[in-house]
């Protein structure tokens, strides 16, 4: 499917609180001439890696807003993309098993952050099972007790990060990962749930392999509470990049790495309509490595 590349971006819209439906607005996003940068896809690289929001199928968005339509415009962006990995957030398993069902290949791990199974929504990694692997995985939440369903100091809602040692097939080089959704609400809930992530990286990347943290995170990537991950943004280090925003007039949707052997390609937001739809209230974010050995 051809696809053409707009030269707008998303409008603003708000954030959808915890348990309360908020109607969306979907609209294209403002791009000044010159900050699109070309499709990381024609560049050679070794992996590729996306972080979306796909946004809850919230009863209150209706006609093209609502899931049963917005869907189509999601699997169009993915089998168009190809990522190795994607991190989603804000994910039903509903709608995750909507997108396994029309993109090939694809297999996922994640559970509902209400119950720990199949309740509300999941930070889910979604994977193409002919190009990698997940070697572990788990799923802790951001709050005082992340071993079990849980809402950590003044959140407005529970919030999980969920994490995998990833491989890739072809060459064999592995990688910890980590997909997340910080609080909308509290700074103080997200200032210690990236604390907690980075406590938990430590104990479960036993082998100190190089490192990922994405997901929205619903506060500026040059925020200092990021400088305790002792990552770089993949936004600042890519030789290709661009300045769209990721929500609205926001720039909240992150990608952190570790630079061990590796060189970022590019990082790209995906502003492309999908037969005139966008798939979400939130662009998803691309970002493309070639290791250096």
């Amino acid at each position: 499917m051809f696809m053409k590349i707009m030269t707008v971006a998303f409008a603003a819209v708000i954030l959808a609180s915890c348990g309360k439906e908020t109607p969306v607005e979907i609209e294209p996003p403002h791009v000044k001439p010159g900050e699109v940068t070309q499709k990381p896809s024609e560049m050679p690289h070794d992996f590729n890696v996306m972080s979306f929001n796909v946004r809850y199928p919230a009863a209150a968005d209706t006609g093209e807003k609502a899931w049963s339509n917005r869907r189509k415009a999601v699997y169009a962006m993915i089998n168009d993309r190809k990522p190795m990995v994607i991190g989603v957030q804000e994910c039903y398993l509903s709608q995750r098993a909507d997108i396994l069902a029309n993109c090939s290949g694809y297999k996922a791990y994640g559970v509902g952050r209400d119950d720990g199974k199949e309740r509300g929504e999941s930070m889910s990694i979604l994977y193409d099972s002919k190009k990698v692997q997940l070697e572990n995985h788990g799923t802790f939440w951001l709050s005082p007790t992340p071993d079990k369903p849980s809402k950590g100091w003044d959140a407005a809602c529970n919030r999980t990060a969920t994490w995998a040692v990833v491989k890739i097939t072809a060459t064999g080089k592995r990688f910890f990962l980590v997909n997340t959704h910080l609080d909308h609400v509290s700074a103080v809930a997200q200032e210690e749930g990236v604390k907690l992530i980075k406590s938990k990286i430590d104990e479960f990347n036993t082998d100190s392999l190089p490192a990922i943290v994405m997901g929205d995170m619903n506060i500026d990537g040059s925020s200092p509470i990021f400088n305790v991950l002792g990552m770089k943004n993949t936004r600042d280090e890519a030789e290709v990049s661009d300045k769209v925003y990721t929500f609205g007039s926001k720039y909240i949707d992150h990608i952190f790495y570790t630079p061990q052997n590796s060189i970022i390609l590019s990082w790209e937001l995906i502003i492309n309509d999908y037969n005139g739809i966008y798939g979400s209230d939130h662009l998803p974010l691309c970002v493309e490595w070639k290791f250096s050995n």
